[in-house]
């Protein structure tokens, strides 16, 4: 059994706002913008079983719900991409490892606005916003056999195919963000990492999310991650296990190393940029590192870092926010929720609350004229 429930971050202890459990159960959610206009945002929910539905982020009520939808192939093909439309309502992408495609469906009424067929299962998607409304290209990857992957890009409007590059990997986990216009053409780019084992040495790179063109990169060994920011200036992080160094920052314009360094503590599976916590003084956005159970704090502009986050289980997702003047996160684990303050030195998990069944499998937030602090929806199993 899958549910989703809602709670409210600022209250300590937290406030549950409301629970759901439309039909089939609920694997993925993402915040859908405000779709009917009450001035809270409402949230998109895939169903464990063929179906896709619009919440309400009030109330928890379904505002639409279609059941001939495949359910997304994971968490990571299930997304929000903007306006592709231009009806004013976000709309959704899905990754669907059931039919073998990726299908773009209008959130003002979950009817599917285009289908593009695939020859293998979409393992991530994400999207590229450009500089008038409606331009998105929407970005995934998949894997061949033979340990080829395709990154790729298609039209938001349409869903053609916009460009491709094949690549060798000798792993199926790859990790895509696109979050920053980098080249400074009005369009948000794609960040990936390759993993190509004892073949050769894995890479992480950056391309212009419209053209496909390679921007910039870095030189991996097992297992990298990465993360790319462009304030203020493009920058990649990038942590890898198994050689020297272990974790840097690179302007991505022009190869310049910004920071690196050899602990081998510092070798995470996710990297994410995150607002700069700590003021003028430190003019990169900090980073924030997570692998199992543990979260670490890590200073943008030369590495510094202290304690560690330590949590009670698995952790599936992380969000940071603003609470008033601090900056917290929001952290789901296999068993509760985590709001605890940012810091580098002797971090607190706390707040925290115990999630009922087995806990979070994703997470999202939803922006609200009601409350200080963003409101979250938390799909869960058991």
């Amino acid at each position: 059994m899958y549910c989703l429930l809602s709670l409210i971050l600022y209250a300590i202890p937290f406030s549950i706002e409301w629970s759901s459990l439309p039909s089939g159960g609920i694997i993925a959610v993402e915040c859908a913008g405000d779709v009917n206009s009450d001035g809270t945002e409402d949230v998109y929910a895939a169903s464990n079983s063929y179906g896709i539905g619009c919440l309400d982020g009030i109330s928890g009520d379904v505002l639409w719900w279609k059941s001939g939808i495949p359910k997304p192939y994971s968490t990571e093909c299930f997304r929000t991409v903007g306006d592709i439309d231009l009806d004013g309502v976000a709309d959704l992408a899905v990754g669907t490892g059931v039919e073998y495609a990726i299908i773009a469906i209008s959130g003002a009424t979950g009817d599917i606005l285009w289908i593009s067929k695939q020859n293998e299962i979409p393992l991530f998607i994400q999207k590229a916003n450009g500089p008038e409304p409606g331009d998105v290209f929407v970005l995934a990857s998949k894997v061949h056999p033979y340990d080829w992957c395709e990154f790729f890009a298609l039209d938001g409007q349409s869903g053609y195919l916009a460009w491709s590059t094949s690549l060798i990997s000798t792993l199926s986990f790859l990790m895509c963000v696109t979050e920053n216009d980098v080249s400074g053409n009005g369009w948000s780019e794609m960040g990936y990492v390759i993993d190509r084992s004892t073949v050769m040495n894995g890479a992480a790179c950056v391309r212009d999310g419209h053209t496909g063109v390679n921007i910039g990169g870095a030189g991996a060994w097992f297992y990298p991650s990465m993360d790319i920011t462009d304030t203020p200036i493009p920058c990649l992080a990038v942590s890898n296990w198994g050689n020297d160094p272990v974790m840097w920052v690179e302007d991505i314009i022009t190869g310049i190393t910004v920071w690196s360094s050899n602990d081998p503590s510092l070798s995470f599976q996710v990297l994410k940029f995150i607002p700069n916590i700590t003021g003028a003084a430190t003019p990169y956005p900090e980073i924030l590192s997570r692998q199992g159970v543990n979260i670490r704090l890590i200073r943008g502009d030369d590495g510094y870092f202290q304690d560690t986050y330590t949590f009670p289980a698995s952790i599936k997702s992380v969000e940071s926010y603003l609470d008033g003047s601090l900056w917290r996160a929001a952290v789901t684990t296999s068993t509760s929720l985590h709001c605890p303050l940012l810091t580098f030195e002797s971090p607190s998990i706390e707040p925290s609350v115990q999630l009922p069944g087995s806990g979070g499998t994703d997470m999202c937030f939803l922006n609200s004229d009601l409350y200080p602090t963003p409101l979250i929806a938390i799909s869960m199993g058991g």
